[in-house]
């Protein structure tokens, strides 16, 4: 399959997605607005939030050596918002 059809396929899958983030999530509606440039602030920001998590990763995996720590943090991140987000979902469901 080449560009032509590729491209516009990926664009029909994420197009909804992408409008519907900053209405369908409050938080990220009050952080980035939910008019027309609020859904590609958002996008960008997860973009260069992940590049720099990703850059922070193969900096801690090139320093030790080992796969472990890298692992081991991004274990311990996901924990934390697993935890967050549970500790949020008690307090505003009542």
């Amino acid at each position: 399959m080449g560009h032509g059809r590729l491209l516009p396929a990926l664009r029909a899958l994420a197009h909804p997605v992408i409008l519907g983030l900053s209405r369908s999530n409050d938080a990220v509606g009050a952080a980035f607005g939910t008019g027309g440039t609020g859904p590609a602030l958002s996008v960008a920001t997860a973009v260069v939030v992940t590049a720099i998590g990703g850059v922070i990763f193969c900096e801690l995996r090139r320093r030790s050596g080992s796969l472990i720590p890298p692992v081991a943090l991004h274990f311990a991140l996901n924990g934390a918002g697993c935890a967050l987000a549970w500790s949020a979902a008690q307090r505003w469901a009542g």
